[in-house]
């Protein structure tokens, strides 16, 4: 029999902050769920700012949905760009991926 691979448990940041409504508010409801839910073994962690983002997300055990205070624009760029990478490593995200890209 062949030898079978074992993956690696990733914890995946995905930084939501920039979503407020429309088009990534609506990609992040219906993508995040299906990314946890294909990859079970993996922890996801979806930052974000609208409580709408945490009230509209499908439950799913892996993945987890942070709300931060509101800010304004500069604060958003500020926290996509500056602040994001280093929660990631903080928290031992390896993989950080922002809809403000």
């Amino acid at each position: 029999m062949g030898q079978q691979r074992t993956r690696k448990s990733l914890r995946i940041l995905l930084d939501g902050t920039m979503c407020t409504i429309g088009g990534g508010f609506t990609y992040l409801v219906n993508v995040a769920p299906r990314m946890a839910a294909r990859a079970p073994e993996h922890r996801f962690l979806l930052l974000g700012r609208n409580p709408l983002l945490a009230e509209a997300m499908p439950r799913a055990e892996n993945l987890e949905v942070r709300l931060l205070p509101p800010v304004g624009i500069a604060g958003r760029f500020r926290f996509s760009y500056l602040q994001a990478p280093r929660i990631a490593k903080r928290c031992g995200r390896p993989l950080h991926t922002g809809t403000s890209l």
